[in-house]
């Protein structure tokens, strides 16, 4: 059962219907029941759910024990401790030995134990178990309302990693029915539909191929892929992210936004205020600002940066690549902070500072930067990574478009064409929210003929030229591999 499956859908369905024909006062306990049935459909073994409950358990346990003993400052922090190391140890334990294995010893016959959703709803008990202990809140005392916390069903694959004080306004008070807020679960679901199955799925087509065999291609095959895949990730990211909060919404909870166009940002640091907001404001504000910060002087900075950065590599996966990735961006982030005076100073000069001219450059500078950094994270290996870079760079022979040679890859010419106009559609849509403009909202305004054309006209279009209409399979989320 996955997001883009008819089974998840119907599962969805009765869970709705179910949710709104009983007292409100029980309501959570239909999305309890749901989580709880939804994880059991995706976990493929007995130890995995049993790790999950004793995850859920621990933490739960901790909360209760850190709050009642915060006022002994030194056993609040060895409860916090050992609280997140029992809850949280399997995940961070499997990444460890993922990434001595797989870049020092190269064992073959290593068995880990990876939990579905374990990156995500980690980082969700250690940010509880963290805010009860400088005293943001009281813990939740019905284990089945905590349970139901870290489980919901629309966010423990691929997030976004939801914060307690977020989330539990509205996961817990039973929702009434909102016809305009239904209507906009909806509209966020075909959108993700759009994104995966027009974009990020029909992508995949001719990145997979490339990347996974390398040595067989060079130069402007590679170009293109980088550029592929870098919308690849984000549409499939962004797909899994709007269908989670559609769904959610269906029910009446809200979940916070976890991408701000990030194809718009003007320098790595923006990037990161746009990409994985959910991500990028957990390692801030439990990782960089306890570290210190910008507080302690600027080498003080530069280290804190560069640890974030790898431990957000580590996060991701298991192996010396994504390690590589993190520290990439930490150089980025470093080197734009030093290098920041100089930048304005040369927009001044030019007198571009202000310009379109300015923005448009950065916006493609920022974009490749991003994109062969996604090199070394899609790539099969460390060395594949870096050798694709340099062949991206050293030699690219246009002509395989002019001759027609690069639609032998796994797109053929017509899929191509529609793989552009979606994510010319999806950048059109892009540039309208840029302008603080709600599409969802306009066509909300809408007569209900227009509306329901409108909705019938992209879900028609999806099932022909989308990735199914081709008699393809929707693979899955890309992120819910991490």
């Amino acid at each position: 059962m996955n997001y883009v499956s008819m089974s998840f859908y119907i599962f969805v369905c009765i869970s709705v219907i179910l949710y709104y024909i009983i007292p409100k006062d029980y309501r959570w306990i239909v999305l309890l029941t749901g989580s709880l049935y939804f994880y059991y459909c995706i976990s493929d073994s007995v130890i995995k759910l049993s790790i999950f409950a004793i995850s859920v358990l621990t933490s739960y346990i901790s909360g209760l024990a850190i709050y009642k003993y915060k006022e002994k400052k030194r056993g609040a922090r060895l409860l916090l401790f050992g609280g997140i190391v029992l809850s949280t140890g399997v995940f961070w334990c499997n990444r460890a030995v993922e990434i001595i294995n797989n870049s020092f010893l190269h064992w073959d016959n290593v068995n880990l134990i990876l939990t579905v959703g374990g990156a995500y709803y980690s980082m969700q008990i250690m940010s509880y178990l963290i805010d009860i202990y400088r005293g943001k809140y009281s813990p939740q005392r019905n284990i089945l309302k905590y349970c139901l916390y870290i489980s919901y069903f629309p966010i423990i694959i691929q997030g976004p990693i939801s914060r307690y004080e977020q989330i539990s306004q509205t996961l817990y008070t039973g929702n009434k029915f909102e016809s305009f807020r239904f209507m906009r679960g909806i509209q966020l679901i075909i959108w993700g539909f759009f994104l995966k199955m027009m974009i990020a799925d029909k992508a995949a087509l001719y990145v997979n191929p490339v990347f996974s065999n390398s040595e067989e291609f060079s130069g402007i095959y590679f170009l293109i892929a980088t550029a592929l895949f870098t919308i690849q990730l984000y549409s499939d990211f962004l797909a899994c992210v709007n269908i989670s909060k559609g769904v959610a919404l269906l029910f009446g909870v809200v979940i916070g936004e976890n991408f701000d166009r990030p194809l718009f940002a003007t320098s790595i640091k923006d990037f990161w205020r746009r990409w994985h907001i959910s991500l990028s404001t957990w390692l801030k504000d439990y990782v960089y600002i306890p570290l210190g910060g910008n507080r302690q002087g600027k080498v003080r900075k530069y280290a804190n940066l560069m640890i974030t950065f790898l431990i957000s590599g580590a996060w991701h996966g298991g192996s010396i690549k994504y390690l590589v990735w993190g520290g990439i961006h930490g150089v980025y982030q470093i080197a734009g902070t030093m290098f920041e005076k100089v930048k304005k100073r040369f927009w001044t000069l030019t007198r571009l500072e202000n310009t379109t001219i300015r923005i448009v450059f950065e916006r493609i500078v920022t974009f490749w930067l991003v994109a062969v950094a996604f090199v070394i994270f899609r790539a099969d290996s460390l060395r594949a990574g870096i050798r694709m870079i340099l062949s991206m760079f050293a030699s690219c022979d246009w002509s395989v478009i002019t001759s027609g040679e690069i639609y032998s890859v796994g797109l053929i010419k017509e899929e191509f064409v529609v793989l552009i106009c979606a994510i010319i559609v999806l950048l059109i849509a892009e540039i309208v929210q840029e302008r603080k403009i709600v599409i969802g909202d306009w066509i909300s305004s809408q007569c209900l003929p227009v509306r329901w054309i409108a909705y019938l006209i992209i879900i028609w279009t999806i099932f022909i030229f989308g990735t199914y209409g081709l008699g393809y399979r929707a693979t899955d989320f890309i992120y819910g591999g991490f």
